[in-house]
């Protein structure tokens, strides 16, 4: 089964990923930055975020066939002083790009980041035991690589870009970077 067809495990899924927007949107705020984090729900489709019970949620659907993959694809997760970023939750401990475990990171399936209508600037990557964050620009597509992956979660075979750790920054990098940014605007 489709993992956009199996509603639990996409529900599921979606309210792991808020769960670490939220914590990345805590951080940036912490750090006096405007955050904002868009609308979840999809054309048709009610939020996943209002709900505590993945049935509920299919019930509430009321037969609505599968949301457009690429409709899911364009969903930004969040906006950082006003730039959109997506955030990344892996099951793996890490505190930095220097402790990741892997030489190359994945960024995202190839499918989903082509589909953006307006990519993001950013990927932030949140390991889920740690709580620890590190960034990647965009900027560095051309050192990106396709490979295909199994994914165990969603028990599928994707195409993926990723990315050697050398381009990946420390989340602090990125404070700094945002925070002269707002600096040099005139007010």
């Amino acid at each position: 089964m489709d993992w956009f067809e199996n509603d639990e495990l996409f529900f599921n899924e979606c309210k792991e990923g808020y769960k670490w927007e939220d914590h990345v949107a805590a951080y940036f705020r912490t750090a006096g930055m405007d955050v904002v984090v868009p609308r979840r729900s999809f054309e048709g489709n009610p939020s996943v975020a209002d709900y505590d019970d993945w049935q509920e949620w299919s019930k509430a659907r009321g037969g609505i066939k599968n949301m457009l993959r690429v409709e899911h694809a364009n969903a930004e997760d969040l906006l950082i002083e006003n730039l959109i970023f997506e955030i990344k939750s892996r099951k793996l401990w890490f505190t930095s790009p220097k402790d990741f475990r892997y030489d190359t990171i994945i960024v995202d399936t190839v499918k989903g980041f082509d589909a953006k209508v307006k990519p993001p600037v950013g990927i932030i990557y949140v390991s889920r035991y740690s709580g620890n964050m590190m960034w990647l620009s965009t900027r560095t597509k051309e050192h990106w690589t396709k490979r295909a992956i199994w994914d165990r979660t969603r028990q599928i075979n994707e195409e993926n870009y990723e990315c050697p750790k050398s381009f990946w920054r420390p989340i602090e990098s990125l404070v700094a970077t945002l925070r002269k940014m707002k600096q040099s605007i005139p007010t």
